[in-house]
């Protein structure tokens, strides 16, 4: 570096010194070149490289000058102006020479690193890392801050500790606080600090203590919140604020779903949700299952669902495991459901309904303008009369995909599998549901040859439809446990605790007689020295015994060792035509032979 501070300065004694340190250099870099072609050099091209681009750059590059110095310098730059550019393009082919080599180098490692072997693995992204993220503004930080404040506030009024899961999710779209084991009061500071949040959309607050004071408190969050679409009250104890409950609904526009199973209502809660429904056009889902609803309440909800019908949006109708009979006095419940053009799901599982309803659901199945999709009528009271009316509306429907049909008071025998049939057949027609998909008539449903064979053809004609049902009646009750199979597998694992293998005692079995008395197969379990236990030889002496005699079965147990274990009894035998071993199934005829 000294000669290049020395030319800058301009003395005639540096312009010598250029010129013999350019000539040094070039000796230097074409001894590199040389040794790097040879495969000699103990260094990497690359860090030579680096070195090489430095040097040439300080060469060739004049520093800052003062004015005063540039132009004694101007002279001595036109005399080695000639000699730099030969010295340049020297350099510089070298230089590409190894700028080459070392593309190579990462073209190849590219190409494994990159492109084949990390094919999996995303872009991470590094054009995007130092674009900021999109963080809140301290005016949000502050109103979460402030809320979270208010509810501590109104604990230590209520004298409840603050719920952890609350505040986290204080300003999330989903609050779902099912089963806290939260009390009155702490459902009161809820509800009133929810009362202004604009984020929560969906509140799920099953299987709490509400009760009646924080139900009022629950009336005002519905009075003032206009951000829930969705409330899951399920299993709360509501009955005692129902009333107050259902009032502020009627005035809710934006609830969608309502979840209230579980709360034990009555026909009275009834007529508050008949309000409901007649006021509410926004409400589109309505879970009353595992109430005591009867039909005097469902006489009381048809006045809801009427005015529903004309202008409501009511697309889901849970009423599953109620008190539900399906007498006459509920039949105008059903007949204005069948009028619903936006009905989608229909769940009356687990009532006790009766055959004098079947028609008319068969009405609701069958209406030109419903969109019903799903329909579950199963563990009700429904007897075999029903089971034509409700397959042929199955077959009618053009919406309806999945039918849950049983079980019911089906009655087994041939006379009732005529009917089953009924459910079945009609599906097989070219003008039937085309969106069928599942028929479920319960795996406790036994079947009998009159459902088998139109069952089969609906299978082959119409792969795309799944029906559900038990085992062909007869069949099950036939199947008993295989006393032999359980004997053998239990000898195996005797055997096994003994550090033995049950497979040697049959080998040396194979080569004793057919039959053997009760007295010889015990020497020969002796002999064999196997296993001691003494109750498993008597269980192979009571289980394996002939035919109208006492004497032991050898070959039953054979056969049923084989059946029971058949990739054991298999051995490699020598053929002597082809000179190769053959996997060959050891009979008892052949043990003899090897033997011998």
């Amino acid at each position: 570096m000294a000669s290049i501070t020395e030319r800058s300065e301009g003395s005639p004694l540096a312009e010598e010194e250029d010129e013999t340190n350019v000539s040094k250099r070039k000796k230097q870099v074409q001894k590199k070149s040389v040794s790097e072609d040879d495969g000699s050099g103990d260094t990497e091209p690359g860090a030579d490289l680096l070195e090489l681009l430095d040097e040439v750059h300080e060469i060739g590059s004049p520093e800052y000058s003062s004015d005063e110095e540039e132009e004694e310098n101007e002279v001595s730059d036109e005399k080695d102006s000639s000699f730099d550019k030969d010295e340049e393009e020297e350099v510089e082919g070298l230089v590409d020479e190894d700028v080459s080599i070392i593309s190579e180098d990462h073209a190849e490692r590219r190409y494994l690193l990159g492109n084949d072997s990390f094919t999996h693995l995303e872009d991470p992204g590094l054009e995007d890392a130092l674009v900021l993220v999109e963080t809140k503004s301290e005016k949000e930080y502050k109103g979460i801050a402030e809320e979270r404040h208010d509810y501590k506030k109104l604990c230590e009024e209520l004298g409840v500790i603050p719920c952890a899961k609350f505040l986290r999710n204080i300003h999330s779209a989903v609050m779902d606080l099912s089963y806290m084991g939260l009390n009155q009061n702490a459902m009161i500071a809820i509800c009133k600090s929810l009362c202004n949040n604009v984020h929560v959309q969906t509140l799920i607050l099953r299987g709490n203590d509400i009760g009646g004071v924080a139900g009022e408190a629950l009336a005002e969050l519905l009075e003032s919140n206009y951000t829930i679409h969705q409330l899951n009250i399920a299993r709360t104890n509501i009955i005692k604020s129902m009333k107050r409950i259902c009032e502020v609904l009627t005035t809710n526009v934006k609830l969608e779903i309502l979840d209230i199973s579980r709360n034990d209502l009555t026909d009275k809660e009834m007529t508050y949700l008949s309000n409901v429904l007649d006021e509410s056009l926004d409400l589109r889902e309505l879970y009353l299952s595992r109430n005591y609803i009867e039909d005097e309440g469902l006489l009381l909800l048809s006045k809801g669902v009427k005015e529903n019908v004309k202008s409501g949006n009511l697309e889901v109708l849970d009423l599953a495991f109620n008190r539900i009979w399906g007498g006459k006095d509920s039949l105008p419940f059903y007949t204005e459901l069948a009028k619903s053009t936006t009905l989608r799901r229909l769940d009356l599982e687990g009532n006790s309904i009766k055959d004098t309803v079947g028609k008319a659901l068969a009405k609701i199945m069958t209406f030109k303008k419903s969109e019903l999709e799903y329909v579950n009528l199963s563990y009700n009271l429904l007897t075999q009369a029903s089971c034509g009316v409700l397959g042929k509306a199955f077959a009618r429907s053009r919406t309806i995909k999945e039918f849950i049909a049983g079980p019911n008071r089906w009655q087994v025998g041939p006379l009732t599998q005529s009917y089953l049939a009924n459910m079945v057949s009609p599906l097989i027609g070219s003008q039937a549901n085309p969106n069928a998909e599942l028929l479920d008539l319960s795996l406790i449903t036994p079947i009998h040859s009159q459902f088998i064979r139109p069952n089969q053809t609906l299978t082959k004609k119409r792969p795309e439809i799944k029906v559900i049902h038990g085992e062909r009646f007869g069949f099950s009750a036939g199947i008993r446990p295989n006393k032999h199979r359980l004997l053998i597998r239990r000898a195996k694992v005797i055997c096994e605790n003994f550090e033995t293998s049950l497979s040697m005692l049959i080998d040396e079995l194979r080569t004793e007689p057919e039959e053997l008395s009760p007295k010889l197969f015990k020497k020969f379990i002796k002999s064999c020295n196997l296993y001691k236990d003494n109750k498993m030889t008597k269980e192979f002496i009571d289980n394996f015994q002939v035919k109208d005699g006492t004497d032991v079965d050898c070959k039953a147990i054979i056969e049923a060792y084989d059946k029971e274990f058949p990739n054991l009894n298999k051995k490699m035998v020598m053929n002597e035509e082809t000179g190769n071993e053959t996997e060959v199934v050891v009979t008892r005829h052949m043990s003899t032979l090897l033997k011998w």
